[in-house]
């Protein structure tokens, strides 16, 4: 793996070994599109192609998360992860803070199976523009404003919380990728939309078994 540094430092880590194949596969989209949900249905109907890295974060974890899908740490904690170069693609979302630790990310490349995934828009972006190998393909979850609404009050979200999330939702991240890296899920069963990846994934790369 090799991690870009702004500060000119060396990079987190470089690895010679042999990992050709290995992609990194971003779900990226607004609250409420999906991306844990086509996440979860990738790794469990493709199990031996899809490892699920967790992201840690200082907010509570959510009763439908597992621990697999998120860490829930303290601020400090955070912090200090930081600054021993632990933590990637940190990002902050509504005062919120997210990373991707080193470890998870190597352990992950040493598995056998070809994809890591990984969900979060801005997640996604900075881990992104900080790895160059494996390369990080970034699938965008599209779903129309008016559905979008409607999954977010279902959500039980209201006031500034739902205000922010729906000022988040629509933040310009669509413009940045191609049409093949869009994928629509709404109007169809989450299933299809993760098959639907599956398959460009593949054609993106036909030497992977599928």
């Amino acid at each position: 793996m090799v991690v870009r540094r702004s500060n000119g430092k060396p990079p987190v880590g470089t690895h010679t070994d042999d990992r050709n194949g290995k992609v990194i596969c971003g779900l990226c989209g607004p609250p409420r599109s999906g991306k844990d949900t086509i996440k979860k249905i990738l790794c469990r109907q493709y199990p031996n192609l899809f490892t699920p890295i967790p992201r840690w974060t200082t907010r509570p974890a959510r009763p439908e998360e597992a621990e697999h899908d998120v860490h829930s740490i303290s601020l400090p904690e955070f912090r200090r992860l930081r600054a021993e170069r632990r933590l990637l693609a940190v990002t902050m979302t509504n005062r919120v803070y997210y990373g991707i630790h080193i470890d998870d990310l190597t352990g992950a490349l040493d598995l056998a199976t070809p994809h890591i995934i990984v969900t979060g828009t801005t997640t996604s972006f900075a881990l992104e523009d900080q790895v160059d190998d494996p390369p990080v393909r970034l699938f965008y979850l599209d779903v129309p404003e008016d559905e979008l609404r409607k999954r977010l009050a279902h959500g039980g979200f209201s006031g500034l919380d739902y205000e922010l999330r729906l000022h988040q939702a629509f933040d310009p991240w669509k413009e940045l990728l191609r049409e093949e890296n869009i994928v629509r899920n709404s109007g169809r069963h989450p299933e299809e939309t993760a098959r639907d990846i599956f398959q460009r994934l593949m054609t993106a790369m036909p030497s992977v078994p599928s």
